[in-house]
């Protein structure tokens, strides 16, 4: 049904969410001067965010 394919899309969503997160977490770790990655990455998770709380 469409429901299953629903829940299968935000699960997949909310997977990449948490993987851009811990990626975020690690590039602000290990490197310098990659601010202007880092607020891309915080934009992409606002937009994914926002995306799924108006689905």
């Amino acid at each position: 049904s469409s429901t299953t394919e629903l829940s299968k899309i935000s699960a997949i969503q909310s997977g990449i969410v948490s993987d851009v997160a811990a990626l975020a977490k690690d590039m602000s770790k290990y490197t310098h001067g990659q601010d202007e990655m880092k607020v891309l990455l915080e934009k992409l998770l606002l937009e994914m965010k926002t995306k799924n709380s108006a689905s």
